[in-house]
């Protein structure tokens, strides 16, 4: 519990002690505003920019598995009011509210608002 209250402190970032983090992960940036779901399992050599939260899906409760030499980042890329990413999505623009992004690249599917799709 120290050590968790200590990342907190001088990171600002949240590393829960049942993360299973393989050998040389880099957080660039300082690791800067990172979050990661207690059940994420992180291979070895992979690298996180600040920013990145790996959370868990609220329906299956699956939380993601990043793979070794695995590199993620934020981009400036904006996820909008109630939008979803769907798993394995490569999200390379935006995706507007009420819209779900799929694929690879990901493919912008909208939600229908009052019989009308956006």
């Amino acid at each position: 519990m120290v050590d968790l209250l200590i990342i907190r402190l001088f990171l600002n970032c949240e590393f829960p002690g049942q993360c299973q983090i393989g050998k040389d992960l880099r957080l660039l940036h300082g690791a800067k505003g990172v979050l990661i779901n207690p059940y994420c399992k992180i291979g070895d050599r992979a690298t996180i920019m600040h920013q990145v939260s790996l959370g868990q899906n609220k329906e299956s409760k699956k939380a993601p598995e990043v793979c070794d030499y695995a590199y993620i980042g934020n981009g400036g890329i904006r996820i909008g009011t109630n939008s979803k990413v769907g798993a394995n999505a490569v999200v390379l623009t935006s995706v507007p509210d009420n819209c779900t992004a799929v694929g690879v690249p990901s493919v912008i599917k909208g939600k229908k608002m009052d019989g009308v799709i956006n």
